[in-house]
């Protein structure tokens, strides 16, 4: 194929970083094993934020489209057209399984890379991470990850990082609560705080 013939032209392991991180971004399927060719060939690829965030966008679309919308990921073809509602119905809870499952894959990857990256990414592989286990149902770590990135991070992944504390607050707190009306407060300081810099 195209791809192979491309890669017996490389001349050294950048070369071949950038071309698996082109096939990466070109796969609108799950790209893990492009990503780790990636990392494999070169582990500080200027590509790395851009194929972590194109994954995390795949695996929103795949999971939130069907469940938030009732329609087909956007990455998918009109399947549901020739389909009755009930074979629908088992296809997409088929695809949310095997998804949350890519999910599981992608992020015990990234859990793996929290030591191996520049240290500039490192608030951004942790808010990955976070959002991803929040994806998965799993607050609380989701928010152990949350508590662990700068103060002095980059403010929009502070912005990203208050901006998901304050949705968690709203849908899976009990919004009436004396505590969980402080924490949101104190959540919605820091977006007015960001926002004003």
């Amino acid at each position: 194929n195209k791809f192979n013939q491309s890669l017996s032209f490389a001349k050294s392991k950048e070369e071949i970083a950038g071309l698996y991180a082109l096939m990466a971004i070109w796969n609108p399927g799950p790209a893990l094993e492009q990503i780790k060719r990636v990392i494999d060939n070169k582990p500080k690829h200027e590509a790395l934020p851009l194929l972590i965030m194109r994954e995390v966008n795949k695996l929103e679309d795949w999971i939130y489209t069907p469940k938030l919308t009732n329609h087909k990921p956007s990455l998918y073809p009109m399947i549901d057209e020739y389909l009755d509602r009930n074979e629908y119905e088992k296809i997409k809870e088929k695809n949310r399984i095997k998804h949350l499952k890519y999910l599981d894959e992608f992020l015990c990857y990234l859990d793996s890379l929290q030591n191996k990256i520049q240290p500039e990414l490192k608030d951004y592989l942790i808010l990955a991470r976070a959002h991803l286990n929040l994806m998965a149902n799993r607050s609380s770590e989701a928010l152990s990850l949350f508590a662990k990135i700068e103060k002095t991070a980059n403010p929009s992944i502070q912005l990203q990082k208050n901006m998901e504390l304050a949705l968690y607050n709203c849908f899976e707190k009990k919004i009436t609560d004396n505590k969980v009306k402080q924490e949101l407060a104190q959540t919605l300081l820091e977006l007015e705080k960001i926002a004003r810099k």
